[in-house]
């Protein structure tokens, strides 16, 4: 097992000015993360991965980070530190690489004994909020343009002299900036205070175009997490912005996930996708955005809409959307939709989707679920047919006693009739 040397005495300095720093007065912005984050830290810096080692089995890694400035907490006595990430397995990604640009958000991190076994003696830093108080930049450029936004946040948060109003104003303005920088996440974080502070518009100015060109750039690069989308989705719903349609119905196809919120966004256009491109989505090769196609042919209604949804869940190769489908099919009225739920509880090949059908069926829980519960006790393979007298009995209800009596009465297999009858045996043990 490799072990760290112990930090130096340069070190140990630049800890002992974090902790005076730390007590600096700061007033937190609220609207969003990335300003209360930057507030909370013992340190803020700029600067570069120079160095990455682990140790404990690859469950420590030590990043040596070139620090090019400080932007919170007390100048360093060196232009290096280290930051220490705990990982639960070894086999997670790593928060560093070397040769990363970043702006961090640190604090202190408290020392324990399996860090002082395996790190040698402290003290440490460690990232806020884990993965959150790391910055990315794709290059030294954008990493300083992070540094000067950073750094106007935590300017804007220990400010003493703005009124509301112009706190208000300041802090939008800053949210602009940061929904214009290239780390997903800054963006993300952004676009939701935005959205509950106010749409971008024409009076933000040279600003506000920029923001509105880096929103689309964000849609059209489609990357970051689901939630960091939905969070530009949300942004561009209210927004209007007339270069955002294009990369939003980009977006259902390299995010099939997010195609619900997309389509509603698009219909804040007046550009939400008819029954035609919807019965496209249909047989697209992205099992989620034929399963969100689906879900919207059905609200919208039209004959055409269910016709293409009912052969869909006949005929779509993934058992888990012919699955998701009968259960919206089964949540409707339409009868011919209800057939077709009953049809692939009958004999779809997939168990699977069987089962989902016999569940949908006993969700609904009404007479139609009764009858074709009836039906396919008699029709079905052995396994549905039993399956259809247990799902029958466990509605409950004391009309369907006619239906259970006849099962267990004329059913030809004996073991249905038993079931029927009697139940499922439990056995005491």
């Amino acid at each position: 097992m490799r072990r760290v040397p112990p930090s130096t005495a340069g070190f140990l300095a630049n800890f002992l000015l974090l902790a005076a720093a730390a007590l600096l007065p700061v007033h937190a912005v609220a609207s969003a993360a990335l300003p209360g984050r930057l507030a909370r830290a013992d340190l803020v810096i700029e600067g570069s991965v120079v160095g990455v080692e682990t140790a404990a089995d690859g469950r420590l890694l030590i990043a040596q980070v070139r620090v090019t400035q400080v932007l919170r907490g007390i100048q360093l006595t060196t232009n290096e530190i280290r930051v220490v990430e705990e990982r639960p397995l070894p086999s997670l990604p790593a928060a560093f690489a070397v040769g990363d640009q970043v702006v961090l958000a640190l604090r202190h991190k408290s020392r324990n004994s399996f860090l002082d076994k395996n790190l040698g003696g402290g003290p440490y830093l460690e990232l806020l909020d884990g993965s959150e108080g790391i910055l990315h930049a794709g290059d030294s450029g954008e990493r300083a343009a992070l540094a000067t936004l950073a750094a106007d946040w935590i300017a804007h948060a220990n400010a003493t002299d703005l009124d509301q109003a112009a706190r208000l104003e300041a802090e939008r303005a800053l949210l602009l900036r940061s929904l214009a920088r290239e780390d997903v996440g800054v963006a993300a974080d952004a676009a939701q205070a935005l959205t509950q502070l106010a749409p971008i518009d024409a009076a933000d100015g040279a600003h506000g175009q920029a923001a509105q060109t880096a929103l689309a750039g964000h849609l059209a690069a489609a990357q970051g997490s689901d939630t960091e989308l939905r969070a530009l989705i949300g942004l561009a719903g209210v927004s209007q912005g007339p270069g955002l349609p294009g990369p939003l119905e980009t977006l259902t196809t390299r995010r099939p996930r997010l195609a619900t919120e997309v389509w509603d966004t698009l219909a804040a256009y007046g550009a939400a996708p008819g029954d035609r491109a919807l019965r496209r989505a249909l047989r697209a090769s992205e099992p989620e955005l034929r399963q969100a196609a689906a879900g919207r042919l059905l609200a919208s209604g039209t004959e055409a809409g269910r016709g293409a949804v009912a052969r869909a869940a006949r005929d779509d190769a993934s058992p888990e959307v012919r699955s998701a489908i009968v259960a919206l099919l089964a949540r409707g009225d339409d009868p011919a939709g209800l057939e077709v739920v009953e049809n692939r509880f009958l004999k779809d090949s997939e168990p699977a989707v069987r089962e989902a059908a016999g569940r949908a069926l006993f969700e609904r829980g009404d007479d139609f679920a009764a009858q074709a519960f009836e039906r396919v006790a008699f029709t079905a393979e052995q396994a549905e047919q039993m399956r259809a007298v247990a799902l029958l009995r466990a509605l409950g209800r004391a009309k369907d006693a006619p239906r259970i009596d006849r099962i267990g009465r004329d059913h030809p297999d004996a073991r249905v009739r038993n079931l029927a009858q009697h139940g499922l045996e439990v056995h005491d043990h």
